[in-house]
């Protein structure tokens, strides 16, 4: 697949605020607005290893099913959905990759596309991501970022490769790494990227009387890959990265409103994060709580925030 150029992917987006989904016009009344979730989660603990969940808490260690994330969006008017890698064992990327492939062709479903695992500047890449990507069910990859990588040309050239492949990828990064995701960014600007997360703010640094040194880092950093316009950010995981008590709109809503105003309407997406949002909220908790965050924003943010942006960034059309 060709990759657009940057003025044919800018024309792109400003155009698709036309778009429809599924053939029916995008209703602007939070109860009949349609959703789109770019970021959800299953996984078997008999199927995978998952590092990462040796440290997490009872909510997490355990199965999550499809027909357990599709019970989680009953009622949400959720009418497609992007499967997201979860870190599985290194030697489990490409199984993985084709279990998430497989959702795509479930009955009932949502999923309409995967985000998968992958490392680029690593040996065999290329290799990897041309075998896995066939079929058109494979729409990104993600990785954690790393340190210096906008110096890394290997890094780059594989970078370069998706956006050449029509794929995206997803930065998971954190606040001291935004800069180095700007400069990526800006070095592949035929790439489509998407920032996981809000670029993983903490509750704790929004809390009244709190050190706003950490703050003041991530938001300067959220300005600086906001100013890359190949860029969109998912709002999603702020409720989940803190304690659980801390998942409130005072906490929450300062975070999100930096992101919606850095970006602009047309570069945030709505993401539930499930299940990784249960430790601190449900998907219709978090639904509920972002309307209420943008209920005061123009007419028809609410339809970019919820479905039009996704699909777009998504190529879910």
């Amino acid at each position: 697949m060709n990759s657009l150029t940057r003025k044919q992917f800018l024309q792109a987006s400003a155009c698709v605020a036309l778009a429809v989904i599924g053939g029916r016009s995008i209703a602007s009344s939070a109860e009949s607005v349609l959703v789109v979730d770019p970021h959800f989660h299953i996984w078997s603990l008999k199927q995978f290893r998952l590092r990462w969940l040796d440290n997490a808490g009872p909510v997490l260690k355990r199965d999550f099913s499809l027909d357990d994330y599709r019970a989680a969006i009953a009622g949400l008017n959720v009418v497609k959905s992007v499967y997201v890698e979860v870190d599985v064992a290194p030697e489990q990327k490409e199984p993985e990759a084709r279990f998430a492939k497989s959702l795509c062709n479930e009955s009932g479903r949502p999923t309409r596309a995967a985000v998968i695992d992958g490392a680029p500047g690593t040996e065999g890449f290329e290799k990897y991501i041309r075998n896995v990507s066939g079929g058109g069910a494979v729409h990104g990859v993600r990785a954690s970022l790393g340190a210096k990588r906008g110096d890394d040309p290997r890094f780059l050239h594989d970078i370069v490769l998706l956006g050449k492949l029509g794929l995206s990828f997803d930065f998971l990064v954190d606040a001291r790494g935004l800069a180095d995701a700007a400069k990526v960014a800006a070095a592949a600007p035929d790439t489509r990227f998407i920032l996981d997360h809000c670029g993983n703010p903490s509750t704790t640094w929004f809390a009244k009387g709190a050190d706003s040194r950490e703050a003041d880092e991530w938001k300067r950093g959220i300005e600086l890959i906001a100013r890359q316009p190949n860029v969109a950010c998912k709002i999603s995981g702020v409720a989940e990265n803190g304690p659980a008590d801390s998942a409130t709109q005072d906490r929450i809503a300062p975070p999100v409103n930096h992101c919606l105003d850095s970006f602009g309407p047309d570069r945030v997406m709505f993401a539930s994060n499930w299940p990784v949002c249960l430790k601190s909220i449900t998907v219709s908790g978090w639904v509920r709580l972002l309307r209420q965050i943008i209920a005061g924003r123009a007419e028809g943010n609410g339809d970019k925030l919820f479905s039009v942006n996704a699909a777009k960034w998504y190529r879910l059309q």
